[in-house]
Protein backbone atom coordinates (compact mmCIF):
# COMPACT_ATOMS: atom_id res chain seq x y z
CA UNK A 1 0.00 0.00 0.00
CA UNK A 2 1.69 3.49 -1.00
CA UNK A 3 2.27 5.87 1.77
CA UNK A 4 0.14 9.34 0.97
CA UNK A 5 2.32 12.43 1.70
CA UNK A 6 0.77 14.79 4.00
CA UNK A 7 0.78 18.45 3.09
CA UNK A 8 -1.52 19.94 5.14
CA UNK A 9 0.76 22.24 6.82
CA UNK A 10 2.43 23.30 3.54
CA UNK A 11 2.61 27.18 2.90
CA UNK A 12 0.77 27.97 -0.57
CA UNK A 13 2.25 30.90 -2.85
CA UNK A 14 0.46 33.33 -3.22
CA UNK A 15 -2.32 34.61 -5.81
CA UNK A 16 -0.88 36.43 -8.75
CA UNK A 17 -2.18 39.61 -9.12
CA UNK A 18 -1.95 41.68 -12.19
CA UNK A 19 -0.66 45.41 -11.23
CA UNK A 20 -2.54 46.92 -14.51
CA UNK A 21 -6.00 45.01 -14.23
CA UNK A 22 -7.33 47.81 -12.57
CA UNK A 23 -10.55 49.60 -13.45
CA UNK A 24 -10.77 52.85 -16.09
CA UNK A 25 -10.87 56.37 -14.64
CA UNK A 26 -12.81 59.12 -16.26
CA UNK A 27 -10.51 61.99 -15.10
CA UNK A 28 -9.57 63.36 -18.25
CA UNK A 29 -10.57 61.46 -21.50
CA UNK A 30 -14.45 62.27 -20.65
CA UNK A 31 -13.60 65.60 -20.06
CA UNK A 32 -11.54 65.80 -23.42
CA UNK A 33 -14.39 64.04 -25.10
CA UNK A 34 -17.13 67.02 -23.94
CA UNK A 35 -14.90 69.91 -24.47
CA UNK A 36 -14.46 68.28 -28.02
CA UNK A 37 -18.06 68.29 -28.75
CA UNK A 38 -18.64 71.86 -27.08
CA UNK A 39 -16.08 72.95 -29.97
CA UNK A 40 -17.72 71.11 -32.45
CA UNK A 41 -21.27 72.36 -31.71
CA UNK A 42 -19.62 76.10 -31.35
CA UNK A 43 -17.77 75.84 -35.07
CA UNK A 44 -21.32 74.95 -36.23
CA UNK A 45 -20.50 71.46 -37.73
CA UNK A 46 -23.78 70.13 -36.32
CA UNK A 47 -25.14 72.54 -38.63
CA UNK A 48 -25.48 71.18 -42.36
CA UNK A 49 -27.20 73.29 -44.87
CA UNK A 50 -28.71 71.16 -48.00
CA UNK A 51 -26.64 71.23 -50.68
CA UNK A 52 -28.63 73.83 -52.93
CA UNK A 53 -30.46 76.73 -50.83
CA UNK A 54 -34.17 76.02 -51.12
CA UNK A 55 -34.61 72.65 -51.57
CA UNK A 56 -37.01 70.28 -49.59
CA UNK A 57 -35.19 66.93 -49.40
CA UNK A 58 -31.81 65.72 -48.96
CA UNK A 59 -30.33 63.13 -51.38
CA UNK A 60 -28.68 61.81 -47.86
CA UNK A 61 -31.93 60.95 -46.83
CA UNK A 62 -32.29 58.32 -49.43
CA UNK A 63 -33.54 55.22 -47.81
CA UNK A 64 -34.47 56.25 -44.21
CA UNK A 65 -37.66 55.84 -43.05
CA UNK A 66 -40.49 57.60 -44.28
CA UNK A 67 -41.93 59.14 -41.11
CA UNK A 68 -38.37 60.45 -40.22
CA UNK A 69 -37.92 62.16 -43.60
CA UNK A 70 -41.44 63.62 -43.09
CA UNK A 71 -40.32 65.06 -39.80
CA UNK A 72 -37.32 66.90 -41.33
CA UNK A 73 -39.44 68.36 -43.95
CA UNK A 74 -41.80 69.81 -41.67
CA UNK A 75 -39.18 71.19 -39.50
CA UNK A 76 -39.48 68.92 -36.23
CA UNK A 77 -37.01 69.30 -33.54
CA UNK A 78 -35.14 66.48 -32.93
CA UNK A 79 -36.05 64.83 -29.93
CA UNK A 80 -33.30 61.88 -29.48
CA UNK A 81 -30.10 63.91 -30.28
CA UNK A 82 -26.90 61.04 -30.96
CA UNK A 83 -24.31 60.48 -28.53
CA UNK A 84 -20.79 62.21 -28.12
CA UNK A 85 -19.78 58.78 -29.38
CA UNK A 86 -22.04 59.38 -32.59
CA UNK A 87 -20.80 62.15 -33.38
CA UNK A 88 -17.10 61.27 -33.25
CA UNK A 89 -17.74 58.50 -35.58
CA UNK A 90 -19.62 61.32 -38.14
CA UNK A 91 -16.26 63.29 -37.64
CA UNK A 92 -13.85 60.42 -38.43
CA UNK A 93 -16.13 59.23 -41.45
CA UNK A 94 -15.58 63.18 -42.71
CA UNK A 95 -11.65 63.29 -41.86
CA UNK A 96 -11.57 59.89 -44.54
CA UNK A 97 -13.57 61.66 -46.69
CA UNK A 98 -12.13 64.74 -47.04
CA UNK A 99 -8.05 62.98 -47.14
CA UNK A 100 -9.71 60.47 -50.20
CA UNK A 101 -11.01 63.40 -51.68
CA UNK A 102 -7.88 64.93 -51.80
CA UNK A 103 -5.71 61.63 -53.05
CA UNK A 104 -8.12 61.56 -55.72
CA UNK A 105 -7.59 65.34 -56.62
CA UNK A 106 -3.85 64.99 -56.44
CA UNK A 107 -3.81 61.37 -58.81
CA UNK A 108 -7.08 62.19 -60.84
CA UNK A 109 -6.41 66.34 -61.94
CA UNK A 110 -9.50 67.85 -64.00
CA UNK A 111 -11.03 64.14 -64.29
CA UNK A 112 -12.46 64.60 -61.06
CA UNK A 113 -14.58 66.65 -58.90
CA UNK A 114 -15.34 66.63 -55.19
CA UNK A 115 -18.45 67.52 -53.53
CA UNK A 116 -20.85 67.74 -56.90
CA UNK A 117 -23.71 69.47 -55.99
CA UNK A 118 -27.38 68.91 -57.87
CA UNK A 119 -30.59 69.05 -58.41
CA UNK A 120 -33.23 66.09 -58.35
CA UNK A 121 -37.27 66.27 -58.25
CA UNK A 122 -36.67 70.20 -59.70
CA UNK A 123 -35.64 72.13 -57.25
CA UNK A 124 -37.56 70.11 -53.95
CA UNK A 125 -34.43 68.26 -53.84
CA UNK A 126 -30.68 68.78 -53.85
CA UNK A 127 -27.64 66.71 -53.00
CA UNK A 128 -23.63 66.45 -52.29
CA UNK A 129 -21.45 63.84 -54.86
CA UNK A 130 -18.60 62.64 -52.82
CA UNK A 131 -16.70 62.46 -56.31
CA UNK A 132 -17.05 62.40 -59.88
CA UNK A 133 -15.07 61.04 -62.17
CA UNK A 134 -14.54 60.45 -66.07
CA UNK A 135 -13.09 57.75 -66.92
CA UNK A 136 -11.82 56.14 -70.39
CA UNK A 137 -13.34 52.96 -69.54
CA UNK A 138 -16.75 53.82 -67.69
CA UNK A 139 -17.40 56.77 -68.84
CA UNK A 140 -18.99 59.66 -65.81
CA UNK A 141 -18.55 57.71 -62.51
CA UNK A 142 -20.43 59.32 -59.71
CA UNK A 143 -18.92 57.91 -56.23
CA UNK A 144 -20.56 57.57 -52.99
CA UNK A 145 -17.58 57.30 -50.34
CA UNK A 146 -18.95 55.69 -46.76
CA UNK A 147 -16.84 54.58 -44.02
CA UNK A 148 -17.79 51.70 -41.95
CA UNK A 149 -17.33 49.74 -38.79
CA UNK A 150 -15.04 46.30 -39.12
CA UNK A 151 -18.13 44.05 -38.83
CA UNK A 152 -19.81 45.92 -42.02
CA UNK A 153 -16.85 45.85 -43.57
CA UNK A 154 -16.88 41.90 -43.17
CA UNK A 155 -20.54 40.95 -44.17
CA UNK A 156 -20.68 43.81 -47.18
CA UNK A 157 -17.33 41.89 -48.56
CA UNK A 158 -18.73 38.05 -47.63
CA UNK A 159 -16.76 37.30 -44.94
CA UNK A 160 -19.28 36.65 -42.53
CA UNK A 161 -22.23 35.01 -44.00
CA UNK A 162 -22.66 33.81 -47.66
CA UNK A 163 -25.33 35.90 -50.13
CA UNK A 164 -25.02 38.87 -47.79
CA UNK A 165 -22.39 40.47 -49.97
CA UNK A 166 -22.89 43.89 -51.17
CA UNK A 167 -23.51 47.79 -49.87
CA UNK A 168 -26.04 48.60 -47.20
CA UNK A 169 -29.33 49.34 -49.18
CA UNK A 170 -29.64 52.85 -48.20
CA UNK A 171 -26.02 53.31 -49.12
CA UNK A 172 -26.55 52.09 -52.67
CA UNK A 173 -29.80 54.66 -52.62
CA UNK A 174 -28.03 57.50 -51.65
CA UNK A 175 -25.23 56.79 -54.29
CA UNK A 176 -28.04 55.63 -56.79
CA UNK A 177 -29.53 59.35 -56.49
CA UNK A 178 -26.81 61.38 -56.97
CA UNK A 179 -25.04 58.95 -60.01
CA UNK A 180 -29.00 59.85 -61.35
CA UNK A 181 -28.50 63.27 -60.86
CA UNK A 182 -25.43 64.01 -62.50
CA UNK A 183 -26.31 61.47 -65.54
CA UNK A 184 -23.62 59.67 -64.85
CA UNK A 185 -22.57 56.15 -66.74
CA UNK A 186 -21.92 54.06 -63.64
CA UNK A 187 -22.23 54.49 -59.87
CA UNK A 188 -19.31 53.25 -57.59
CA UNK A 189 -19.96 52.65 -53.94
CA UNK A 190 -16.56 52.58 -52.08
CA UNK A 191 -16.05 51.59 -48.30
CA UNK A 192 -13.45 52.03 -45.76
CA UNK A 193 -13.15 49.80 -42.71
CA UNK A 194 -12.59 51.50 -39.67
CA UNK A 195 -10.50 48.05 -39.11
CA UNK A 196 -8.22 46.10 -40.82
CA UNK A 197 -9.67 42.72 -41.35
CA UNK A 198 -6.93 39.52 -41.84
CA UNK A 199 -5.00 39.82 -44.94
CA UNK A 200 -5.54 36.16 -46.13
CA UNK A 201 -9.41 36.59 -45.49
CA UNK A 202 -9.38 39.75 -48.09
CA UNK A 203 -6.83 37.52 -50.62
CA UNK A 204 -9.68 35.26 -50.36
CA UNK A 205 -11.98 37.59 -50.83
CA UNK A 206 -10.62 39.05 -54.15
CA UNK A 207 -9.90 42.64 -52.30
CA UNK A 208 -7.13 44.80 -53.45
CA UNK A 209 -6.27 46.05 -49.51
CA UNK A 210 -7.43 44.69 -45.91
CA UNK A 211 -9.48 47.78 -45.38
CA UNK A 212 -11.21 49.20 -48.57
CA UNK A 213 -13.85 47.41 -50.94
CA UNK A 214 -15.66 48.66 -53.88
CA UNK A 215 -18.64 47.81 -56.50
CA UNK A 216 -19.50 49.23 -59.69
CA UNK A 217 -22.90 49.63 -61.43
CA UNK A 218 -23.77 50.59 -65.18
CA UNK A 219 -26.81 53.07 -65.30
CA UNK A 220 -29.64 50.21 -66.26
CA UNK A 221 -28.83 48.88 -62.81
CA UNK A 222 -28.91 52.29 -60.52
CA UNK A 223 -31.09 54.39 -62.31
CA UNK A 224 -34.61 52.12 -61.61
CA UNK A 225 -33.77 52.31 -57.78
CA UNK A 226 -33.14 56.21 -58.14
CA UNK A 227 -36.25 56.70 -60.12
CA UNK A 228 -38.21 54.81 -57.55
CA UNK A 229 -36.93 56.77 -54.22
CA UNK A 230 -37.39 59.82 -56.01
CA UNK A 231 -41.21 58.62 -56.72
CA UNK A 232 -41.62 57.75 -52.63
CA UNK A 233 -40.01 61.31 -51.91
CA UNK A 234 -42.50 62.64 -54.08
CA UNK A 235 -45.22 60.93 -52.10
CA UNK A 236 -43.57 61.78 -48.79
CA UNK A 237 -43.85 65.51 -49.56
CA UNK A 238 -47.61 64.76 -50.72
CA UNK A 239 -48.06 63.85 -47.66
CA UNK A 240 -46.64 66.55 -46.01
CA UNK A 241 -48.15 69.01 -47.92
CA UNK A 242 -51.65 67.48 -47.20
CA UNK A 243 -51.18 68.18 -43.43
CA UNK A 244 -50.51 64.40 -42.56
CA UNK A 245 -47.55 62.02 -42.48
CA UNK A 246 -46.63 58.75 -43.88
CA UNK A 247 -46.49 56.10 -42.89
CA UNK A 248 -43.79 53.71 -40.93
CA UNK A 249 -41.96 51.93 -43.72
CA UNK A 250 -38.24 51.84 -44.79
CA UNK A 251 -37.28 50.85 -48.13
CA UNK A 252 -34.91 47.38 -49.12
CA UNK A 253 -35.41 46.73 -45.28
CA UNK A 254 -38.63 45.29 -44.90
CA UNK A 255 -41.78 43.94 -47.55
CA UNK A 256 -43.11 46.49 -49.82
CA UNK A 257 -46.40 47.25 -48.19
CA UNK A 258 -45.08 46.69 -44.40
CA UNK A 259 -45.39 49.31 -41.64
CA UNK A 260 -43.45 49.50 -37.97
CA UNK A 261 -46.31 48.73 -35.66
CA UNK A 262 -43.89 48.48 -32.49
CA UNK A 263 -40.99 51.44 -32.16
CA UNK A 264 -39.77 50.10 -28.98
CA UNK A 265 -38.96 46.46 -30.28
CA UNK A 266 -38.44 48.08 -34.53
CA UNK A 267 -41.33 45.10 -35.56
CA UNK A 268 -42.77 45.53 -38.58
CA UNK A 269 -46.12 43.98 -39.77
CA UNK A 270 -47.14 42.59 -43.39
CA UNK A 271 -51.05 42.54 -43.44
CA UNK A 272 -53.36 41.21 -46.77
CA UNK A 273 -56.48 43.11 -48.29
CA UNK A 274 -58.44 41.52 -45.66
CA UNK A 275 -56.73 42.83 -42.67
CA UNK A 276 -54.99 39.49 -41.32
CA UNK A 277 -51.21 39.63 -40.72
CA UNK A 278 -49.40 38.04 -42.69
CA UNK A 279 -45.45 38.27 -42.19
CA UNK A 280 -43.61 39.77 -39.48
CA UNK A 281 -39.97 40.99 -38.32
CA UNK A 282 -37.76 43.05 -36.49
CA UNK A 283 -34.90 46.02 -37.67
CA UNK A 284 -31.43 46.14 -36.67
CA UNK A 285 -32.17 42.90 -33.62
CA UNK A 286 -34.87 45.33 -32.56
CA UNK A 287 -32.39 48.21 -32.58
CA UNK A 288 -33.68 50.41 -35.37
CA UNK A 289 -35.82 52.98 -34.35
CA UNK A 290 -33.49 53.96 -31.05
CA UNK A 291 -31.20 55.15 -33.61
CA UNK A 292 -34.25 57.49 -35.21
CA UNK A 293 -32.98 61.28 -33.85
CA UNK A 294 -37.28 61.72 -33.53
CA UNK A 295 -37.68 58.48 -31.77
CA UNK A 296 -39.49 60.32 -29.29
CA UNK A 297 -41.75 62.04 -31.19
CA UNK A 298 -42.62 59.19 -33.01
CA UNK A 299 -43.49 57.16 -30.01
CA UNK A 300 -46.29 60.23 -29.17
CA UNK A 301 -47.65 60.29 -32.36
CA UNK A 302 -47.63 56.87 -32.71
CA UNK A 303 -49.80 56.61 -29.39
CA UNK A 304 -52.29 59.46 -30.59
CA UNK A 305 -53.19 57.78 -34.04
CA UNK A 306 -53.64 54.65 -32.28
CA UNK A 307 -56.16 56.42 -29.40
CA UNK A 308 -57.94 58.27 -32.67
CA UNK A 309 -58.09 54.61 -34.39
CA UNK A 310 -59.89 53.40 -31.46
CA UNK A 311 -62.07 56.32 -30.40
Amino acid sequence: MAIKADHSEMQLAPETVNPIAVPPTNEFTARFAEHWMDEYKAAGRMDKPHAIEGSRIRGSWAGKCARQIAYYVNGEEVTNESSIGGFWRMEQGTIAHEYWQGCAESLLGDDCTVEAKANFMGTDGSLHTDLLVESEKYGKIAFELKTINGFGFKVAVGLMKKGEEGPKHDHFLQGALGAYAHEADHLCIAYISQENVNPKWADDAGLASEFCAEWMYPRETFAPYAEAEIKRFQAILDWVDAGTLPPRSIPGLMPKGARITDIGKSMWTLKDETGAITDTGTLWGGKYCMYCPFTEKCVADFVEEAFKEDS
